[in-house]
C-alpha cells in the first residue's frame, strides 16, 4: 500500500514477484490490525510481524502448480 498526495490518499499496488522471491502470507489476526490502523488512524501498528498464516505453505505450492501448468 502506498499513501499518495491526493485526498483520500491511499494506492492499493500489487506487485507479482518473479524469480526466487518469497512471497509472505500474513497471519490473519495481524492483517486485521494493520487494516483497523488504516482505516481509523492512517496509521500501521509498531512493531514487526514475523508470524506467518498456518497456510502459507499449502498456498505456495497451489500458486507454483498454477504457473507450471500454464507455462506449458
Amino acid at each position: 500500500m502506498r499513501r499518495t498526495g491526493a485526498r483520500g490518499g491511499a494506492r492499493l499496488a500489487w506487485d507479482e514477484e518473479a524469480g526466487s522471491l518469497h512471497r509472505v502470507f500474513a497471519d490473519l489476526d495481524d492483517v486485521a490490525a494493520v487494516a483497523e490502523g488504516l482505516a481509523h488512524r492512517w496509521r500501521t501498528p509498531h512493531g514487526e510481524y514475523g508470524k506467518e498464516w498456518d497456510r502459507a505453505s499449502q498456498v505456495r505450492t497451489a500458486i507454483e502448480k498454477f504457473r507450471r501448468a500454464r507455462a506449458t
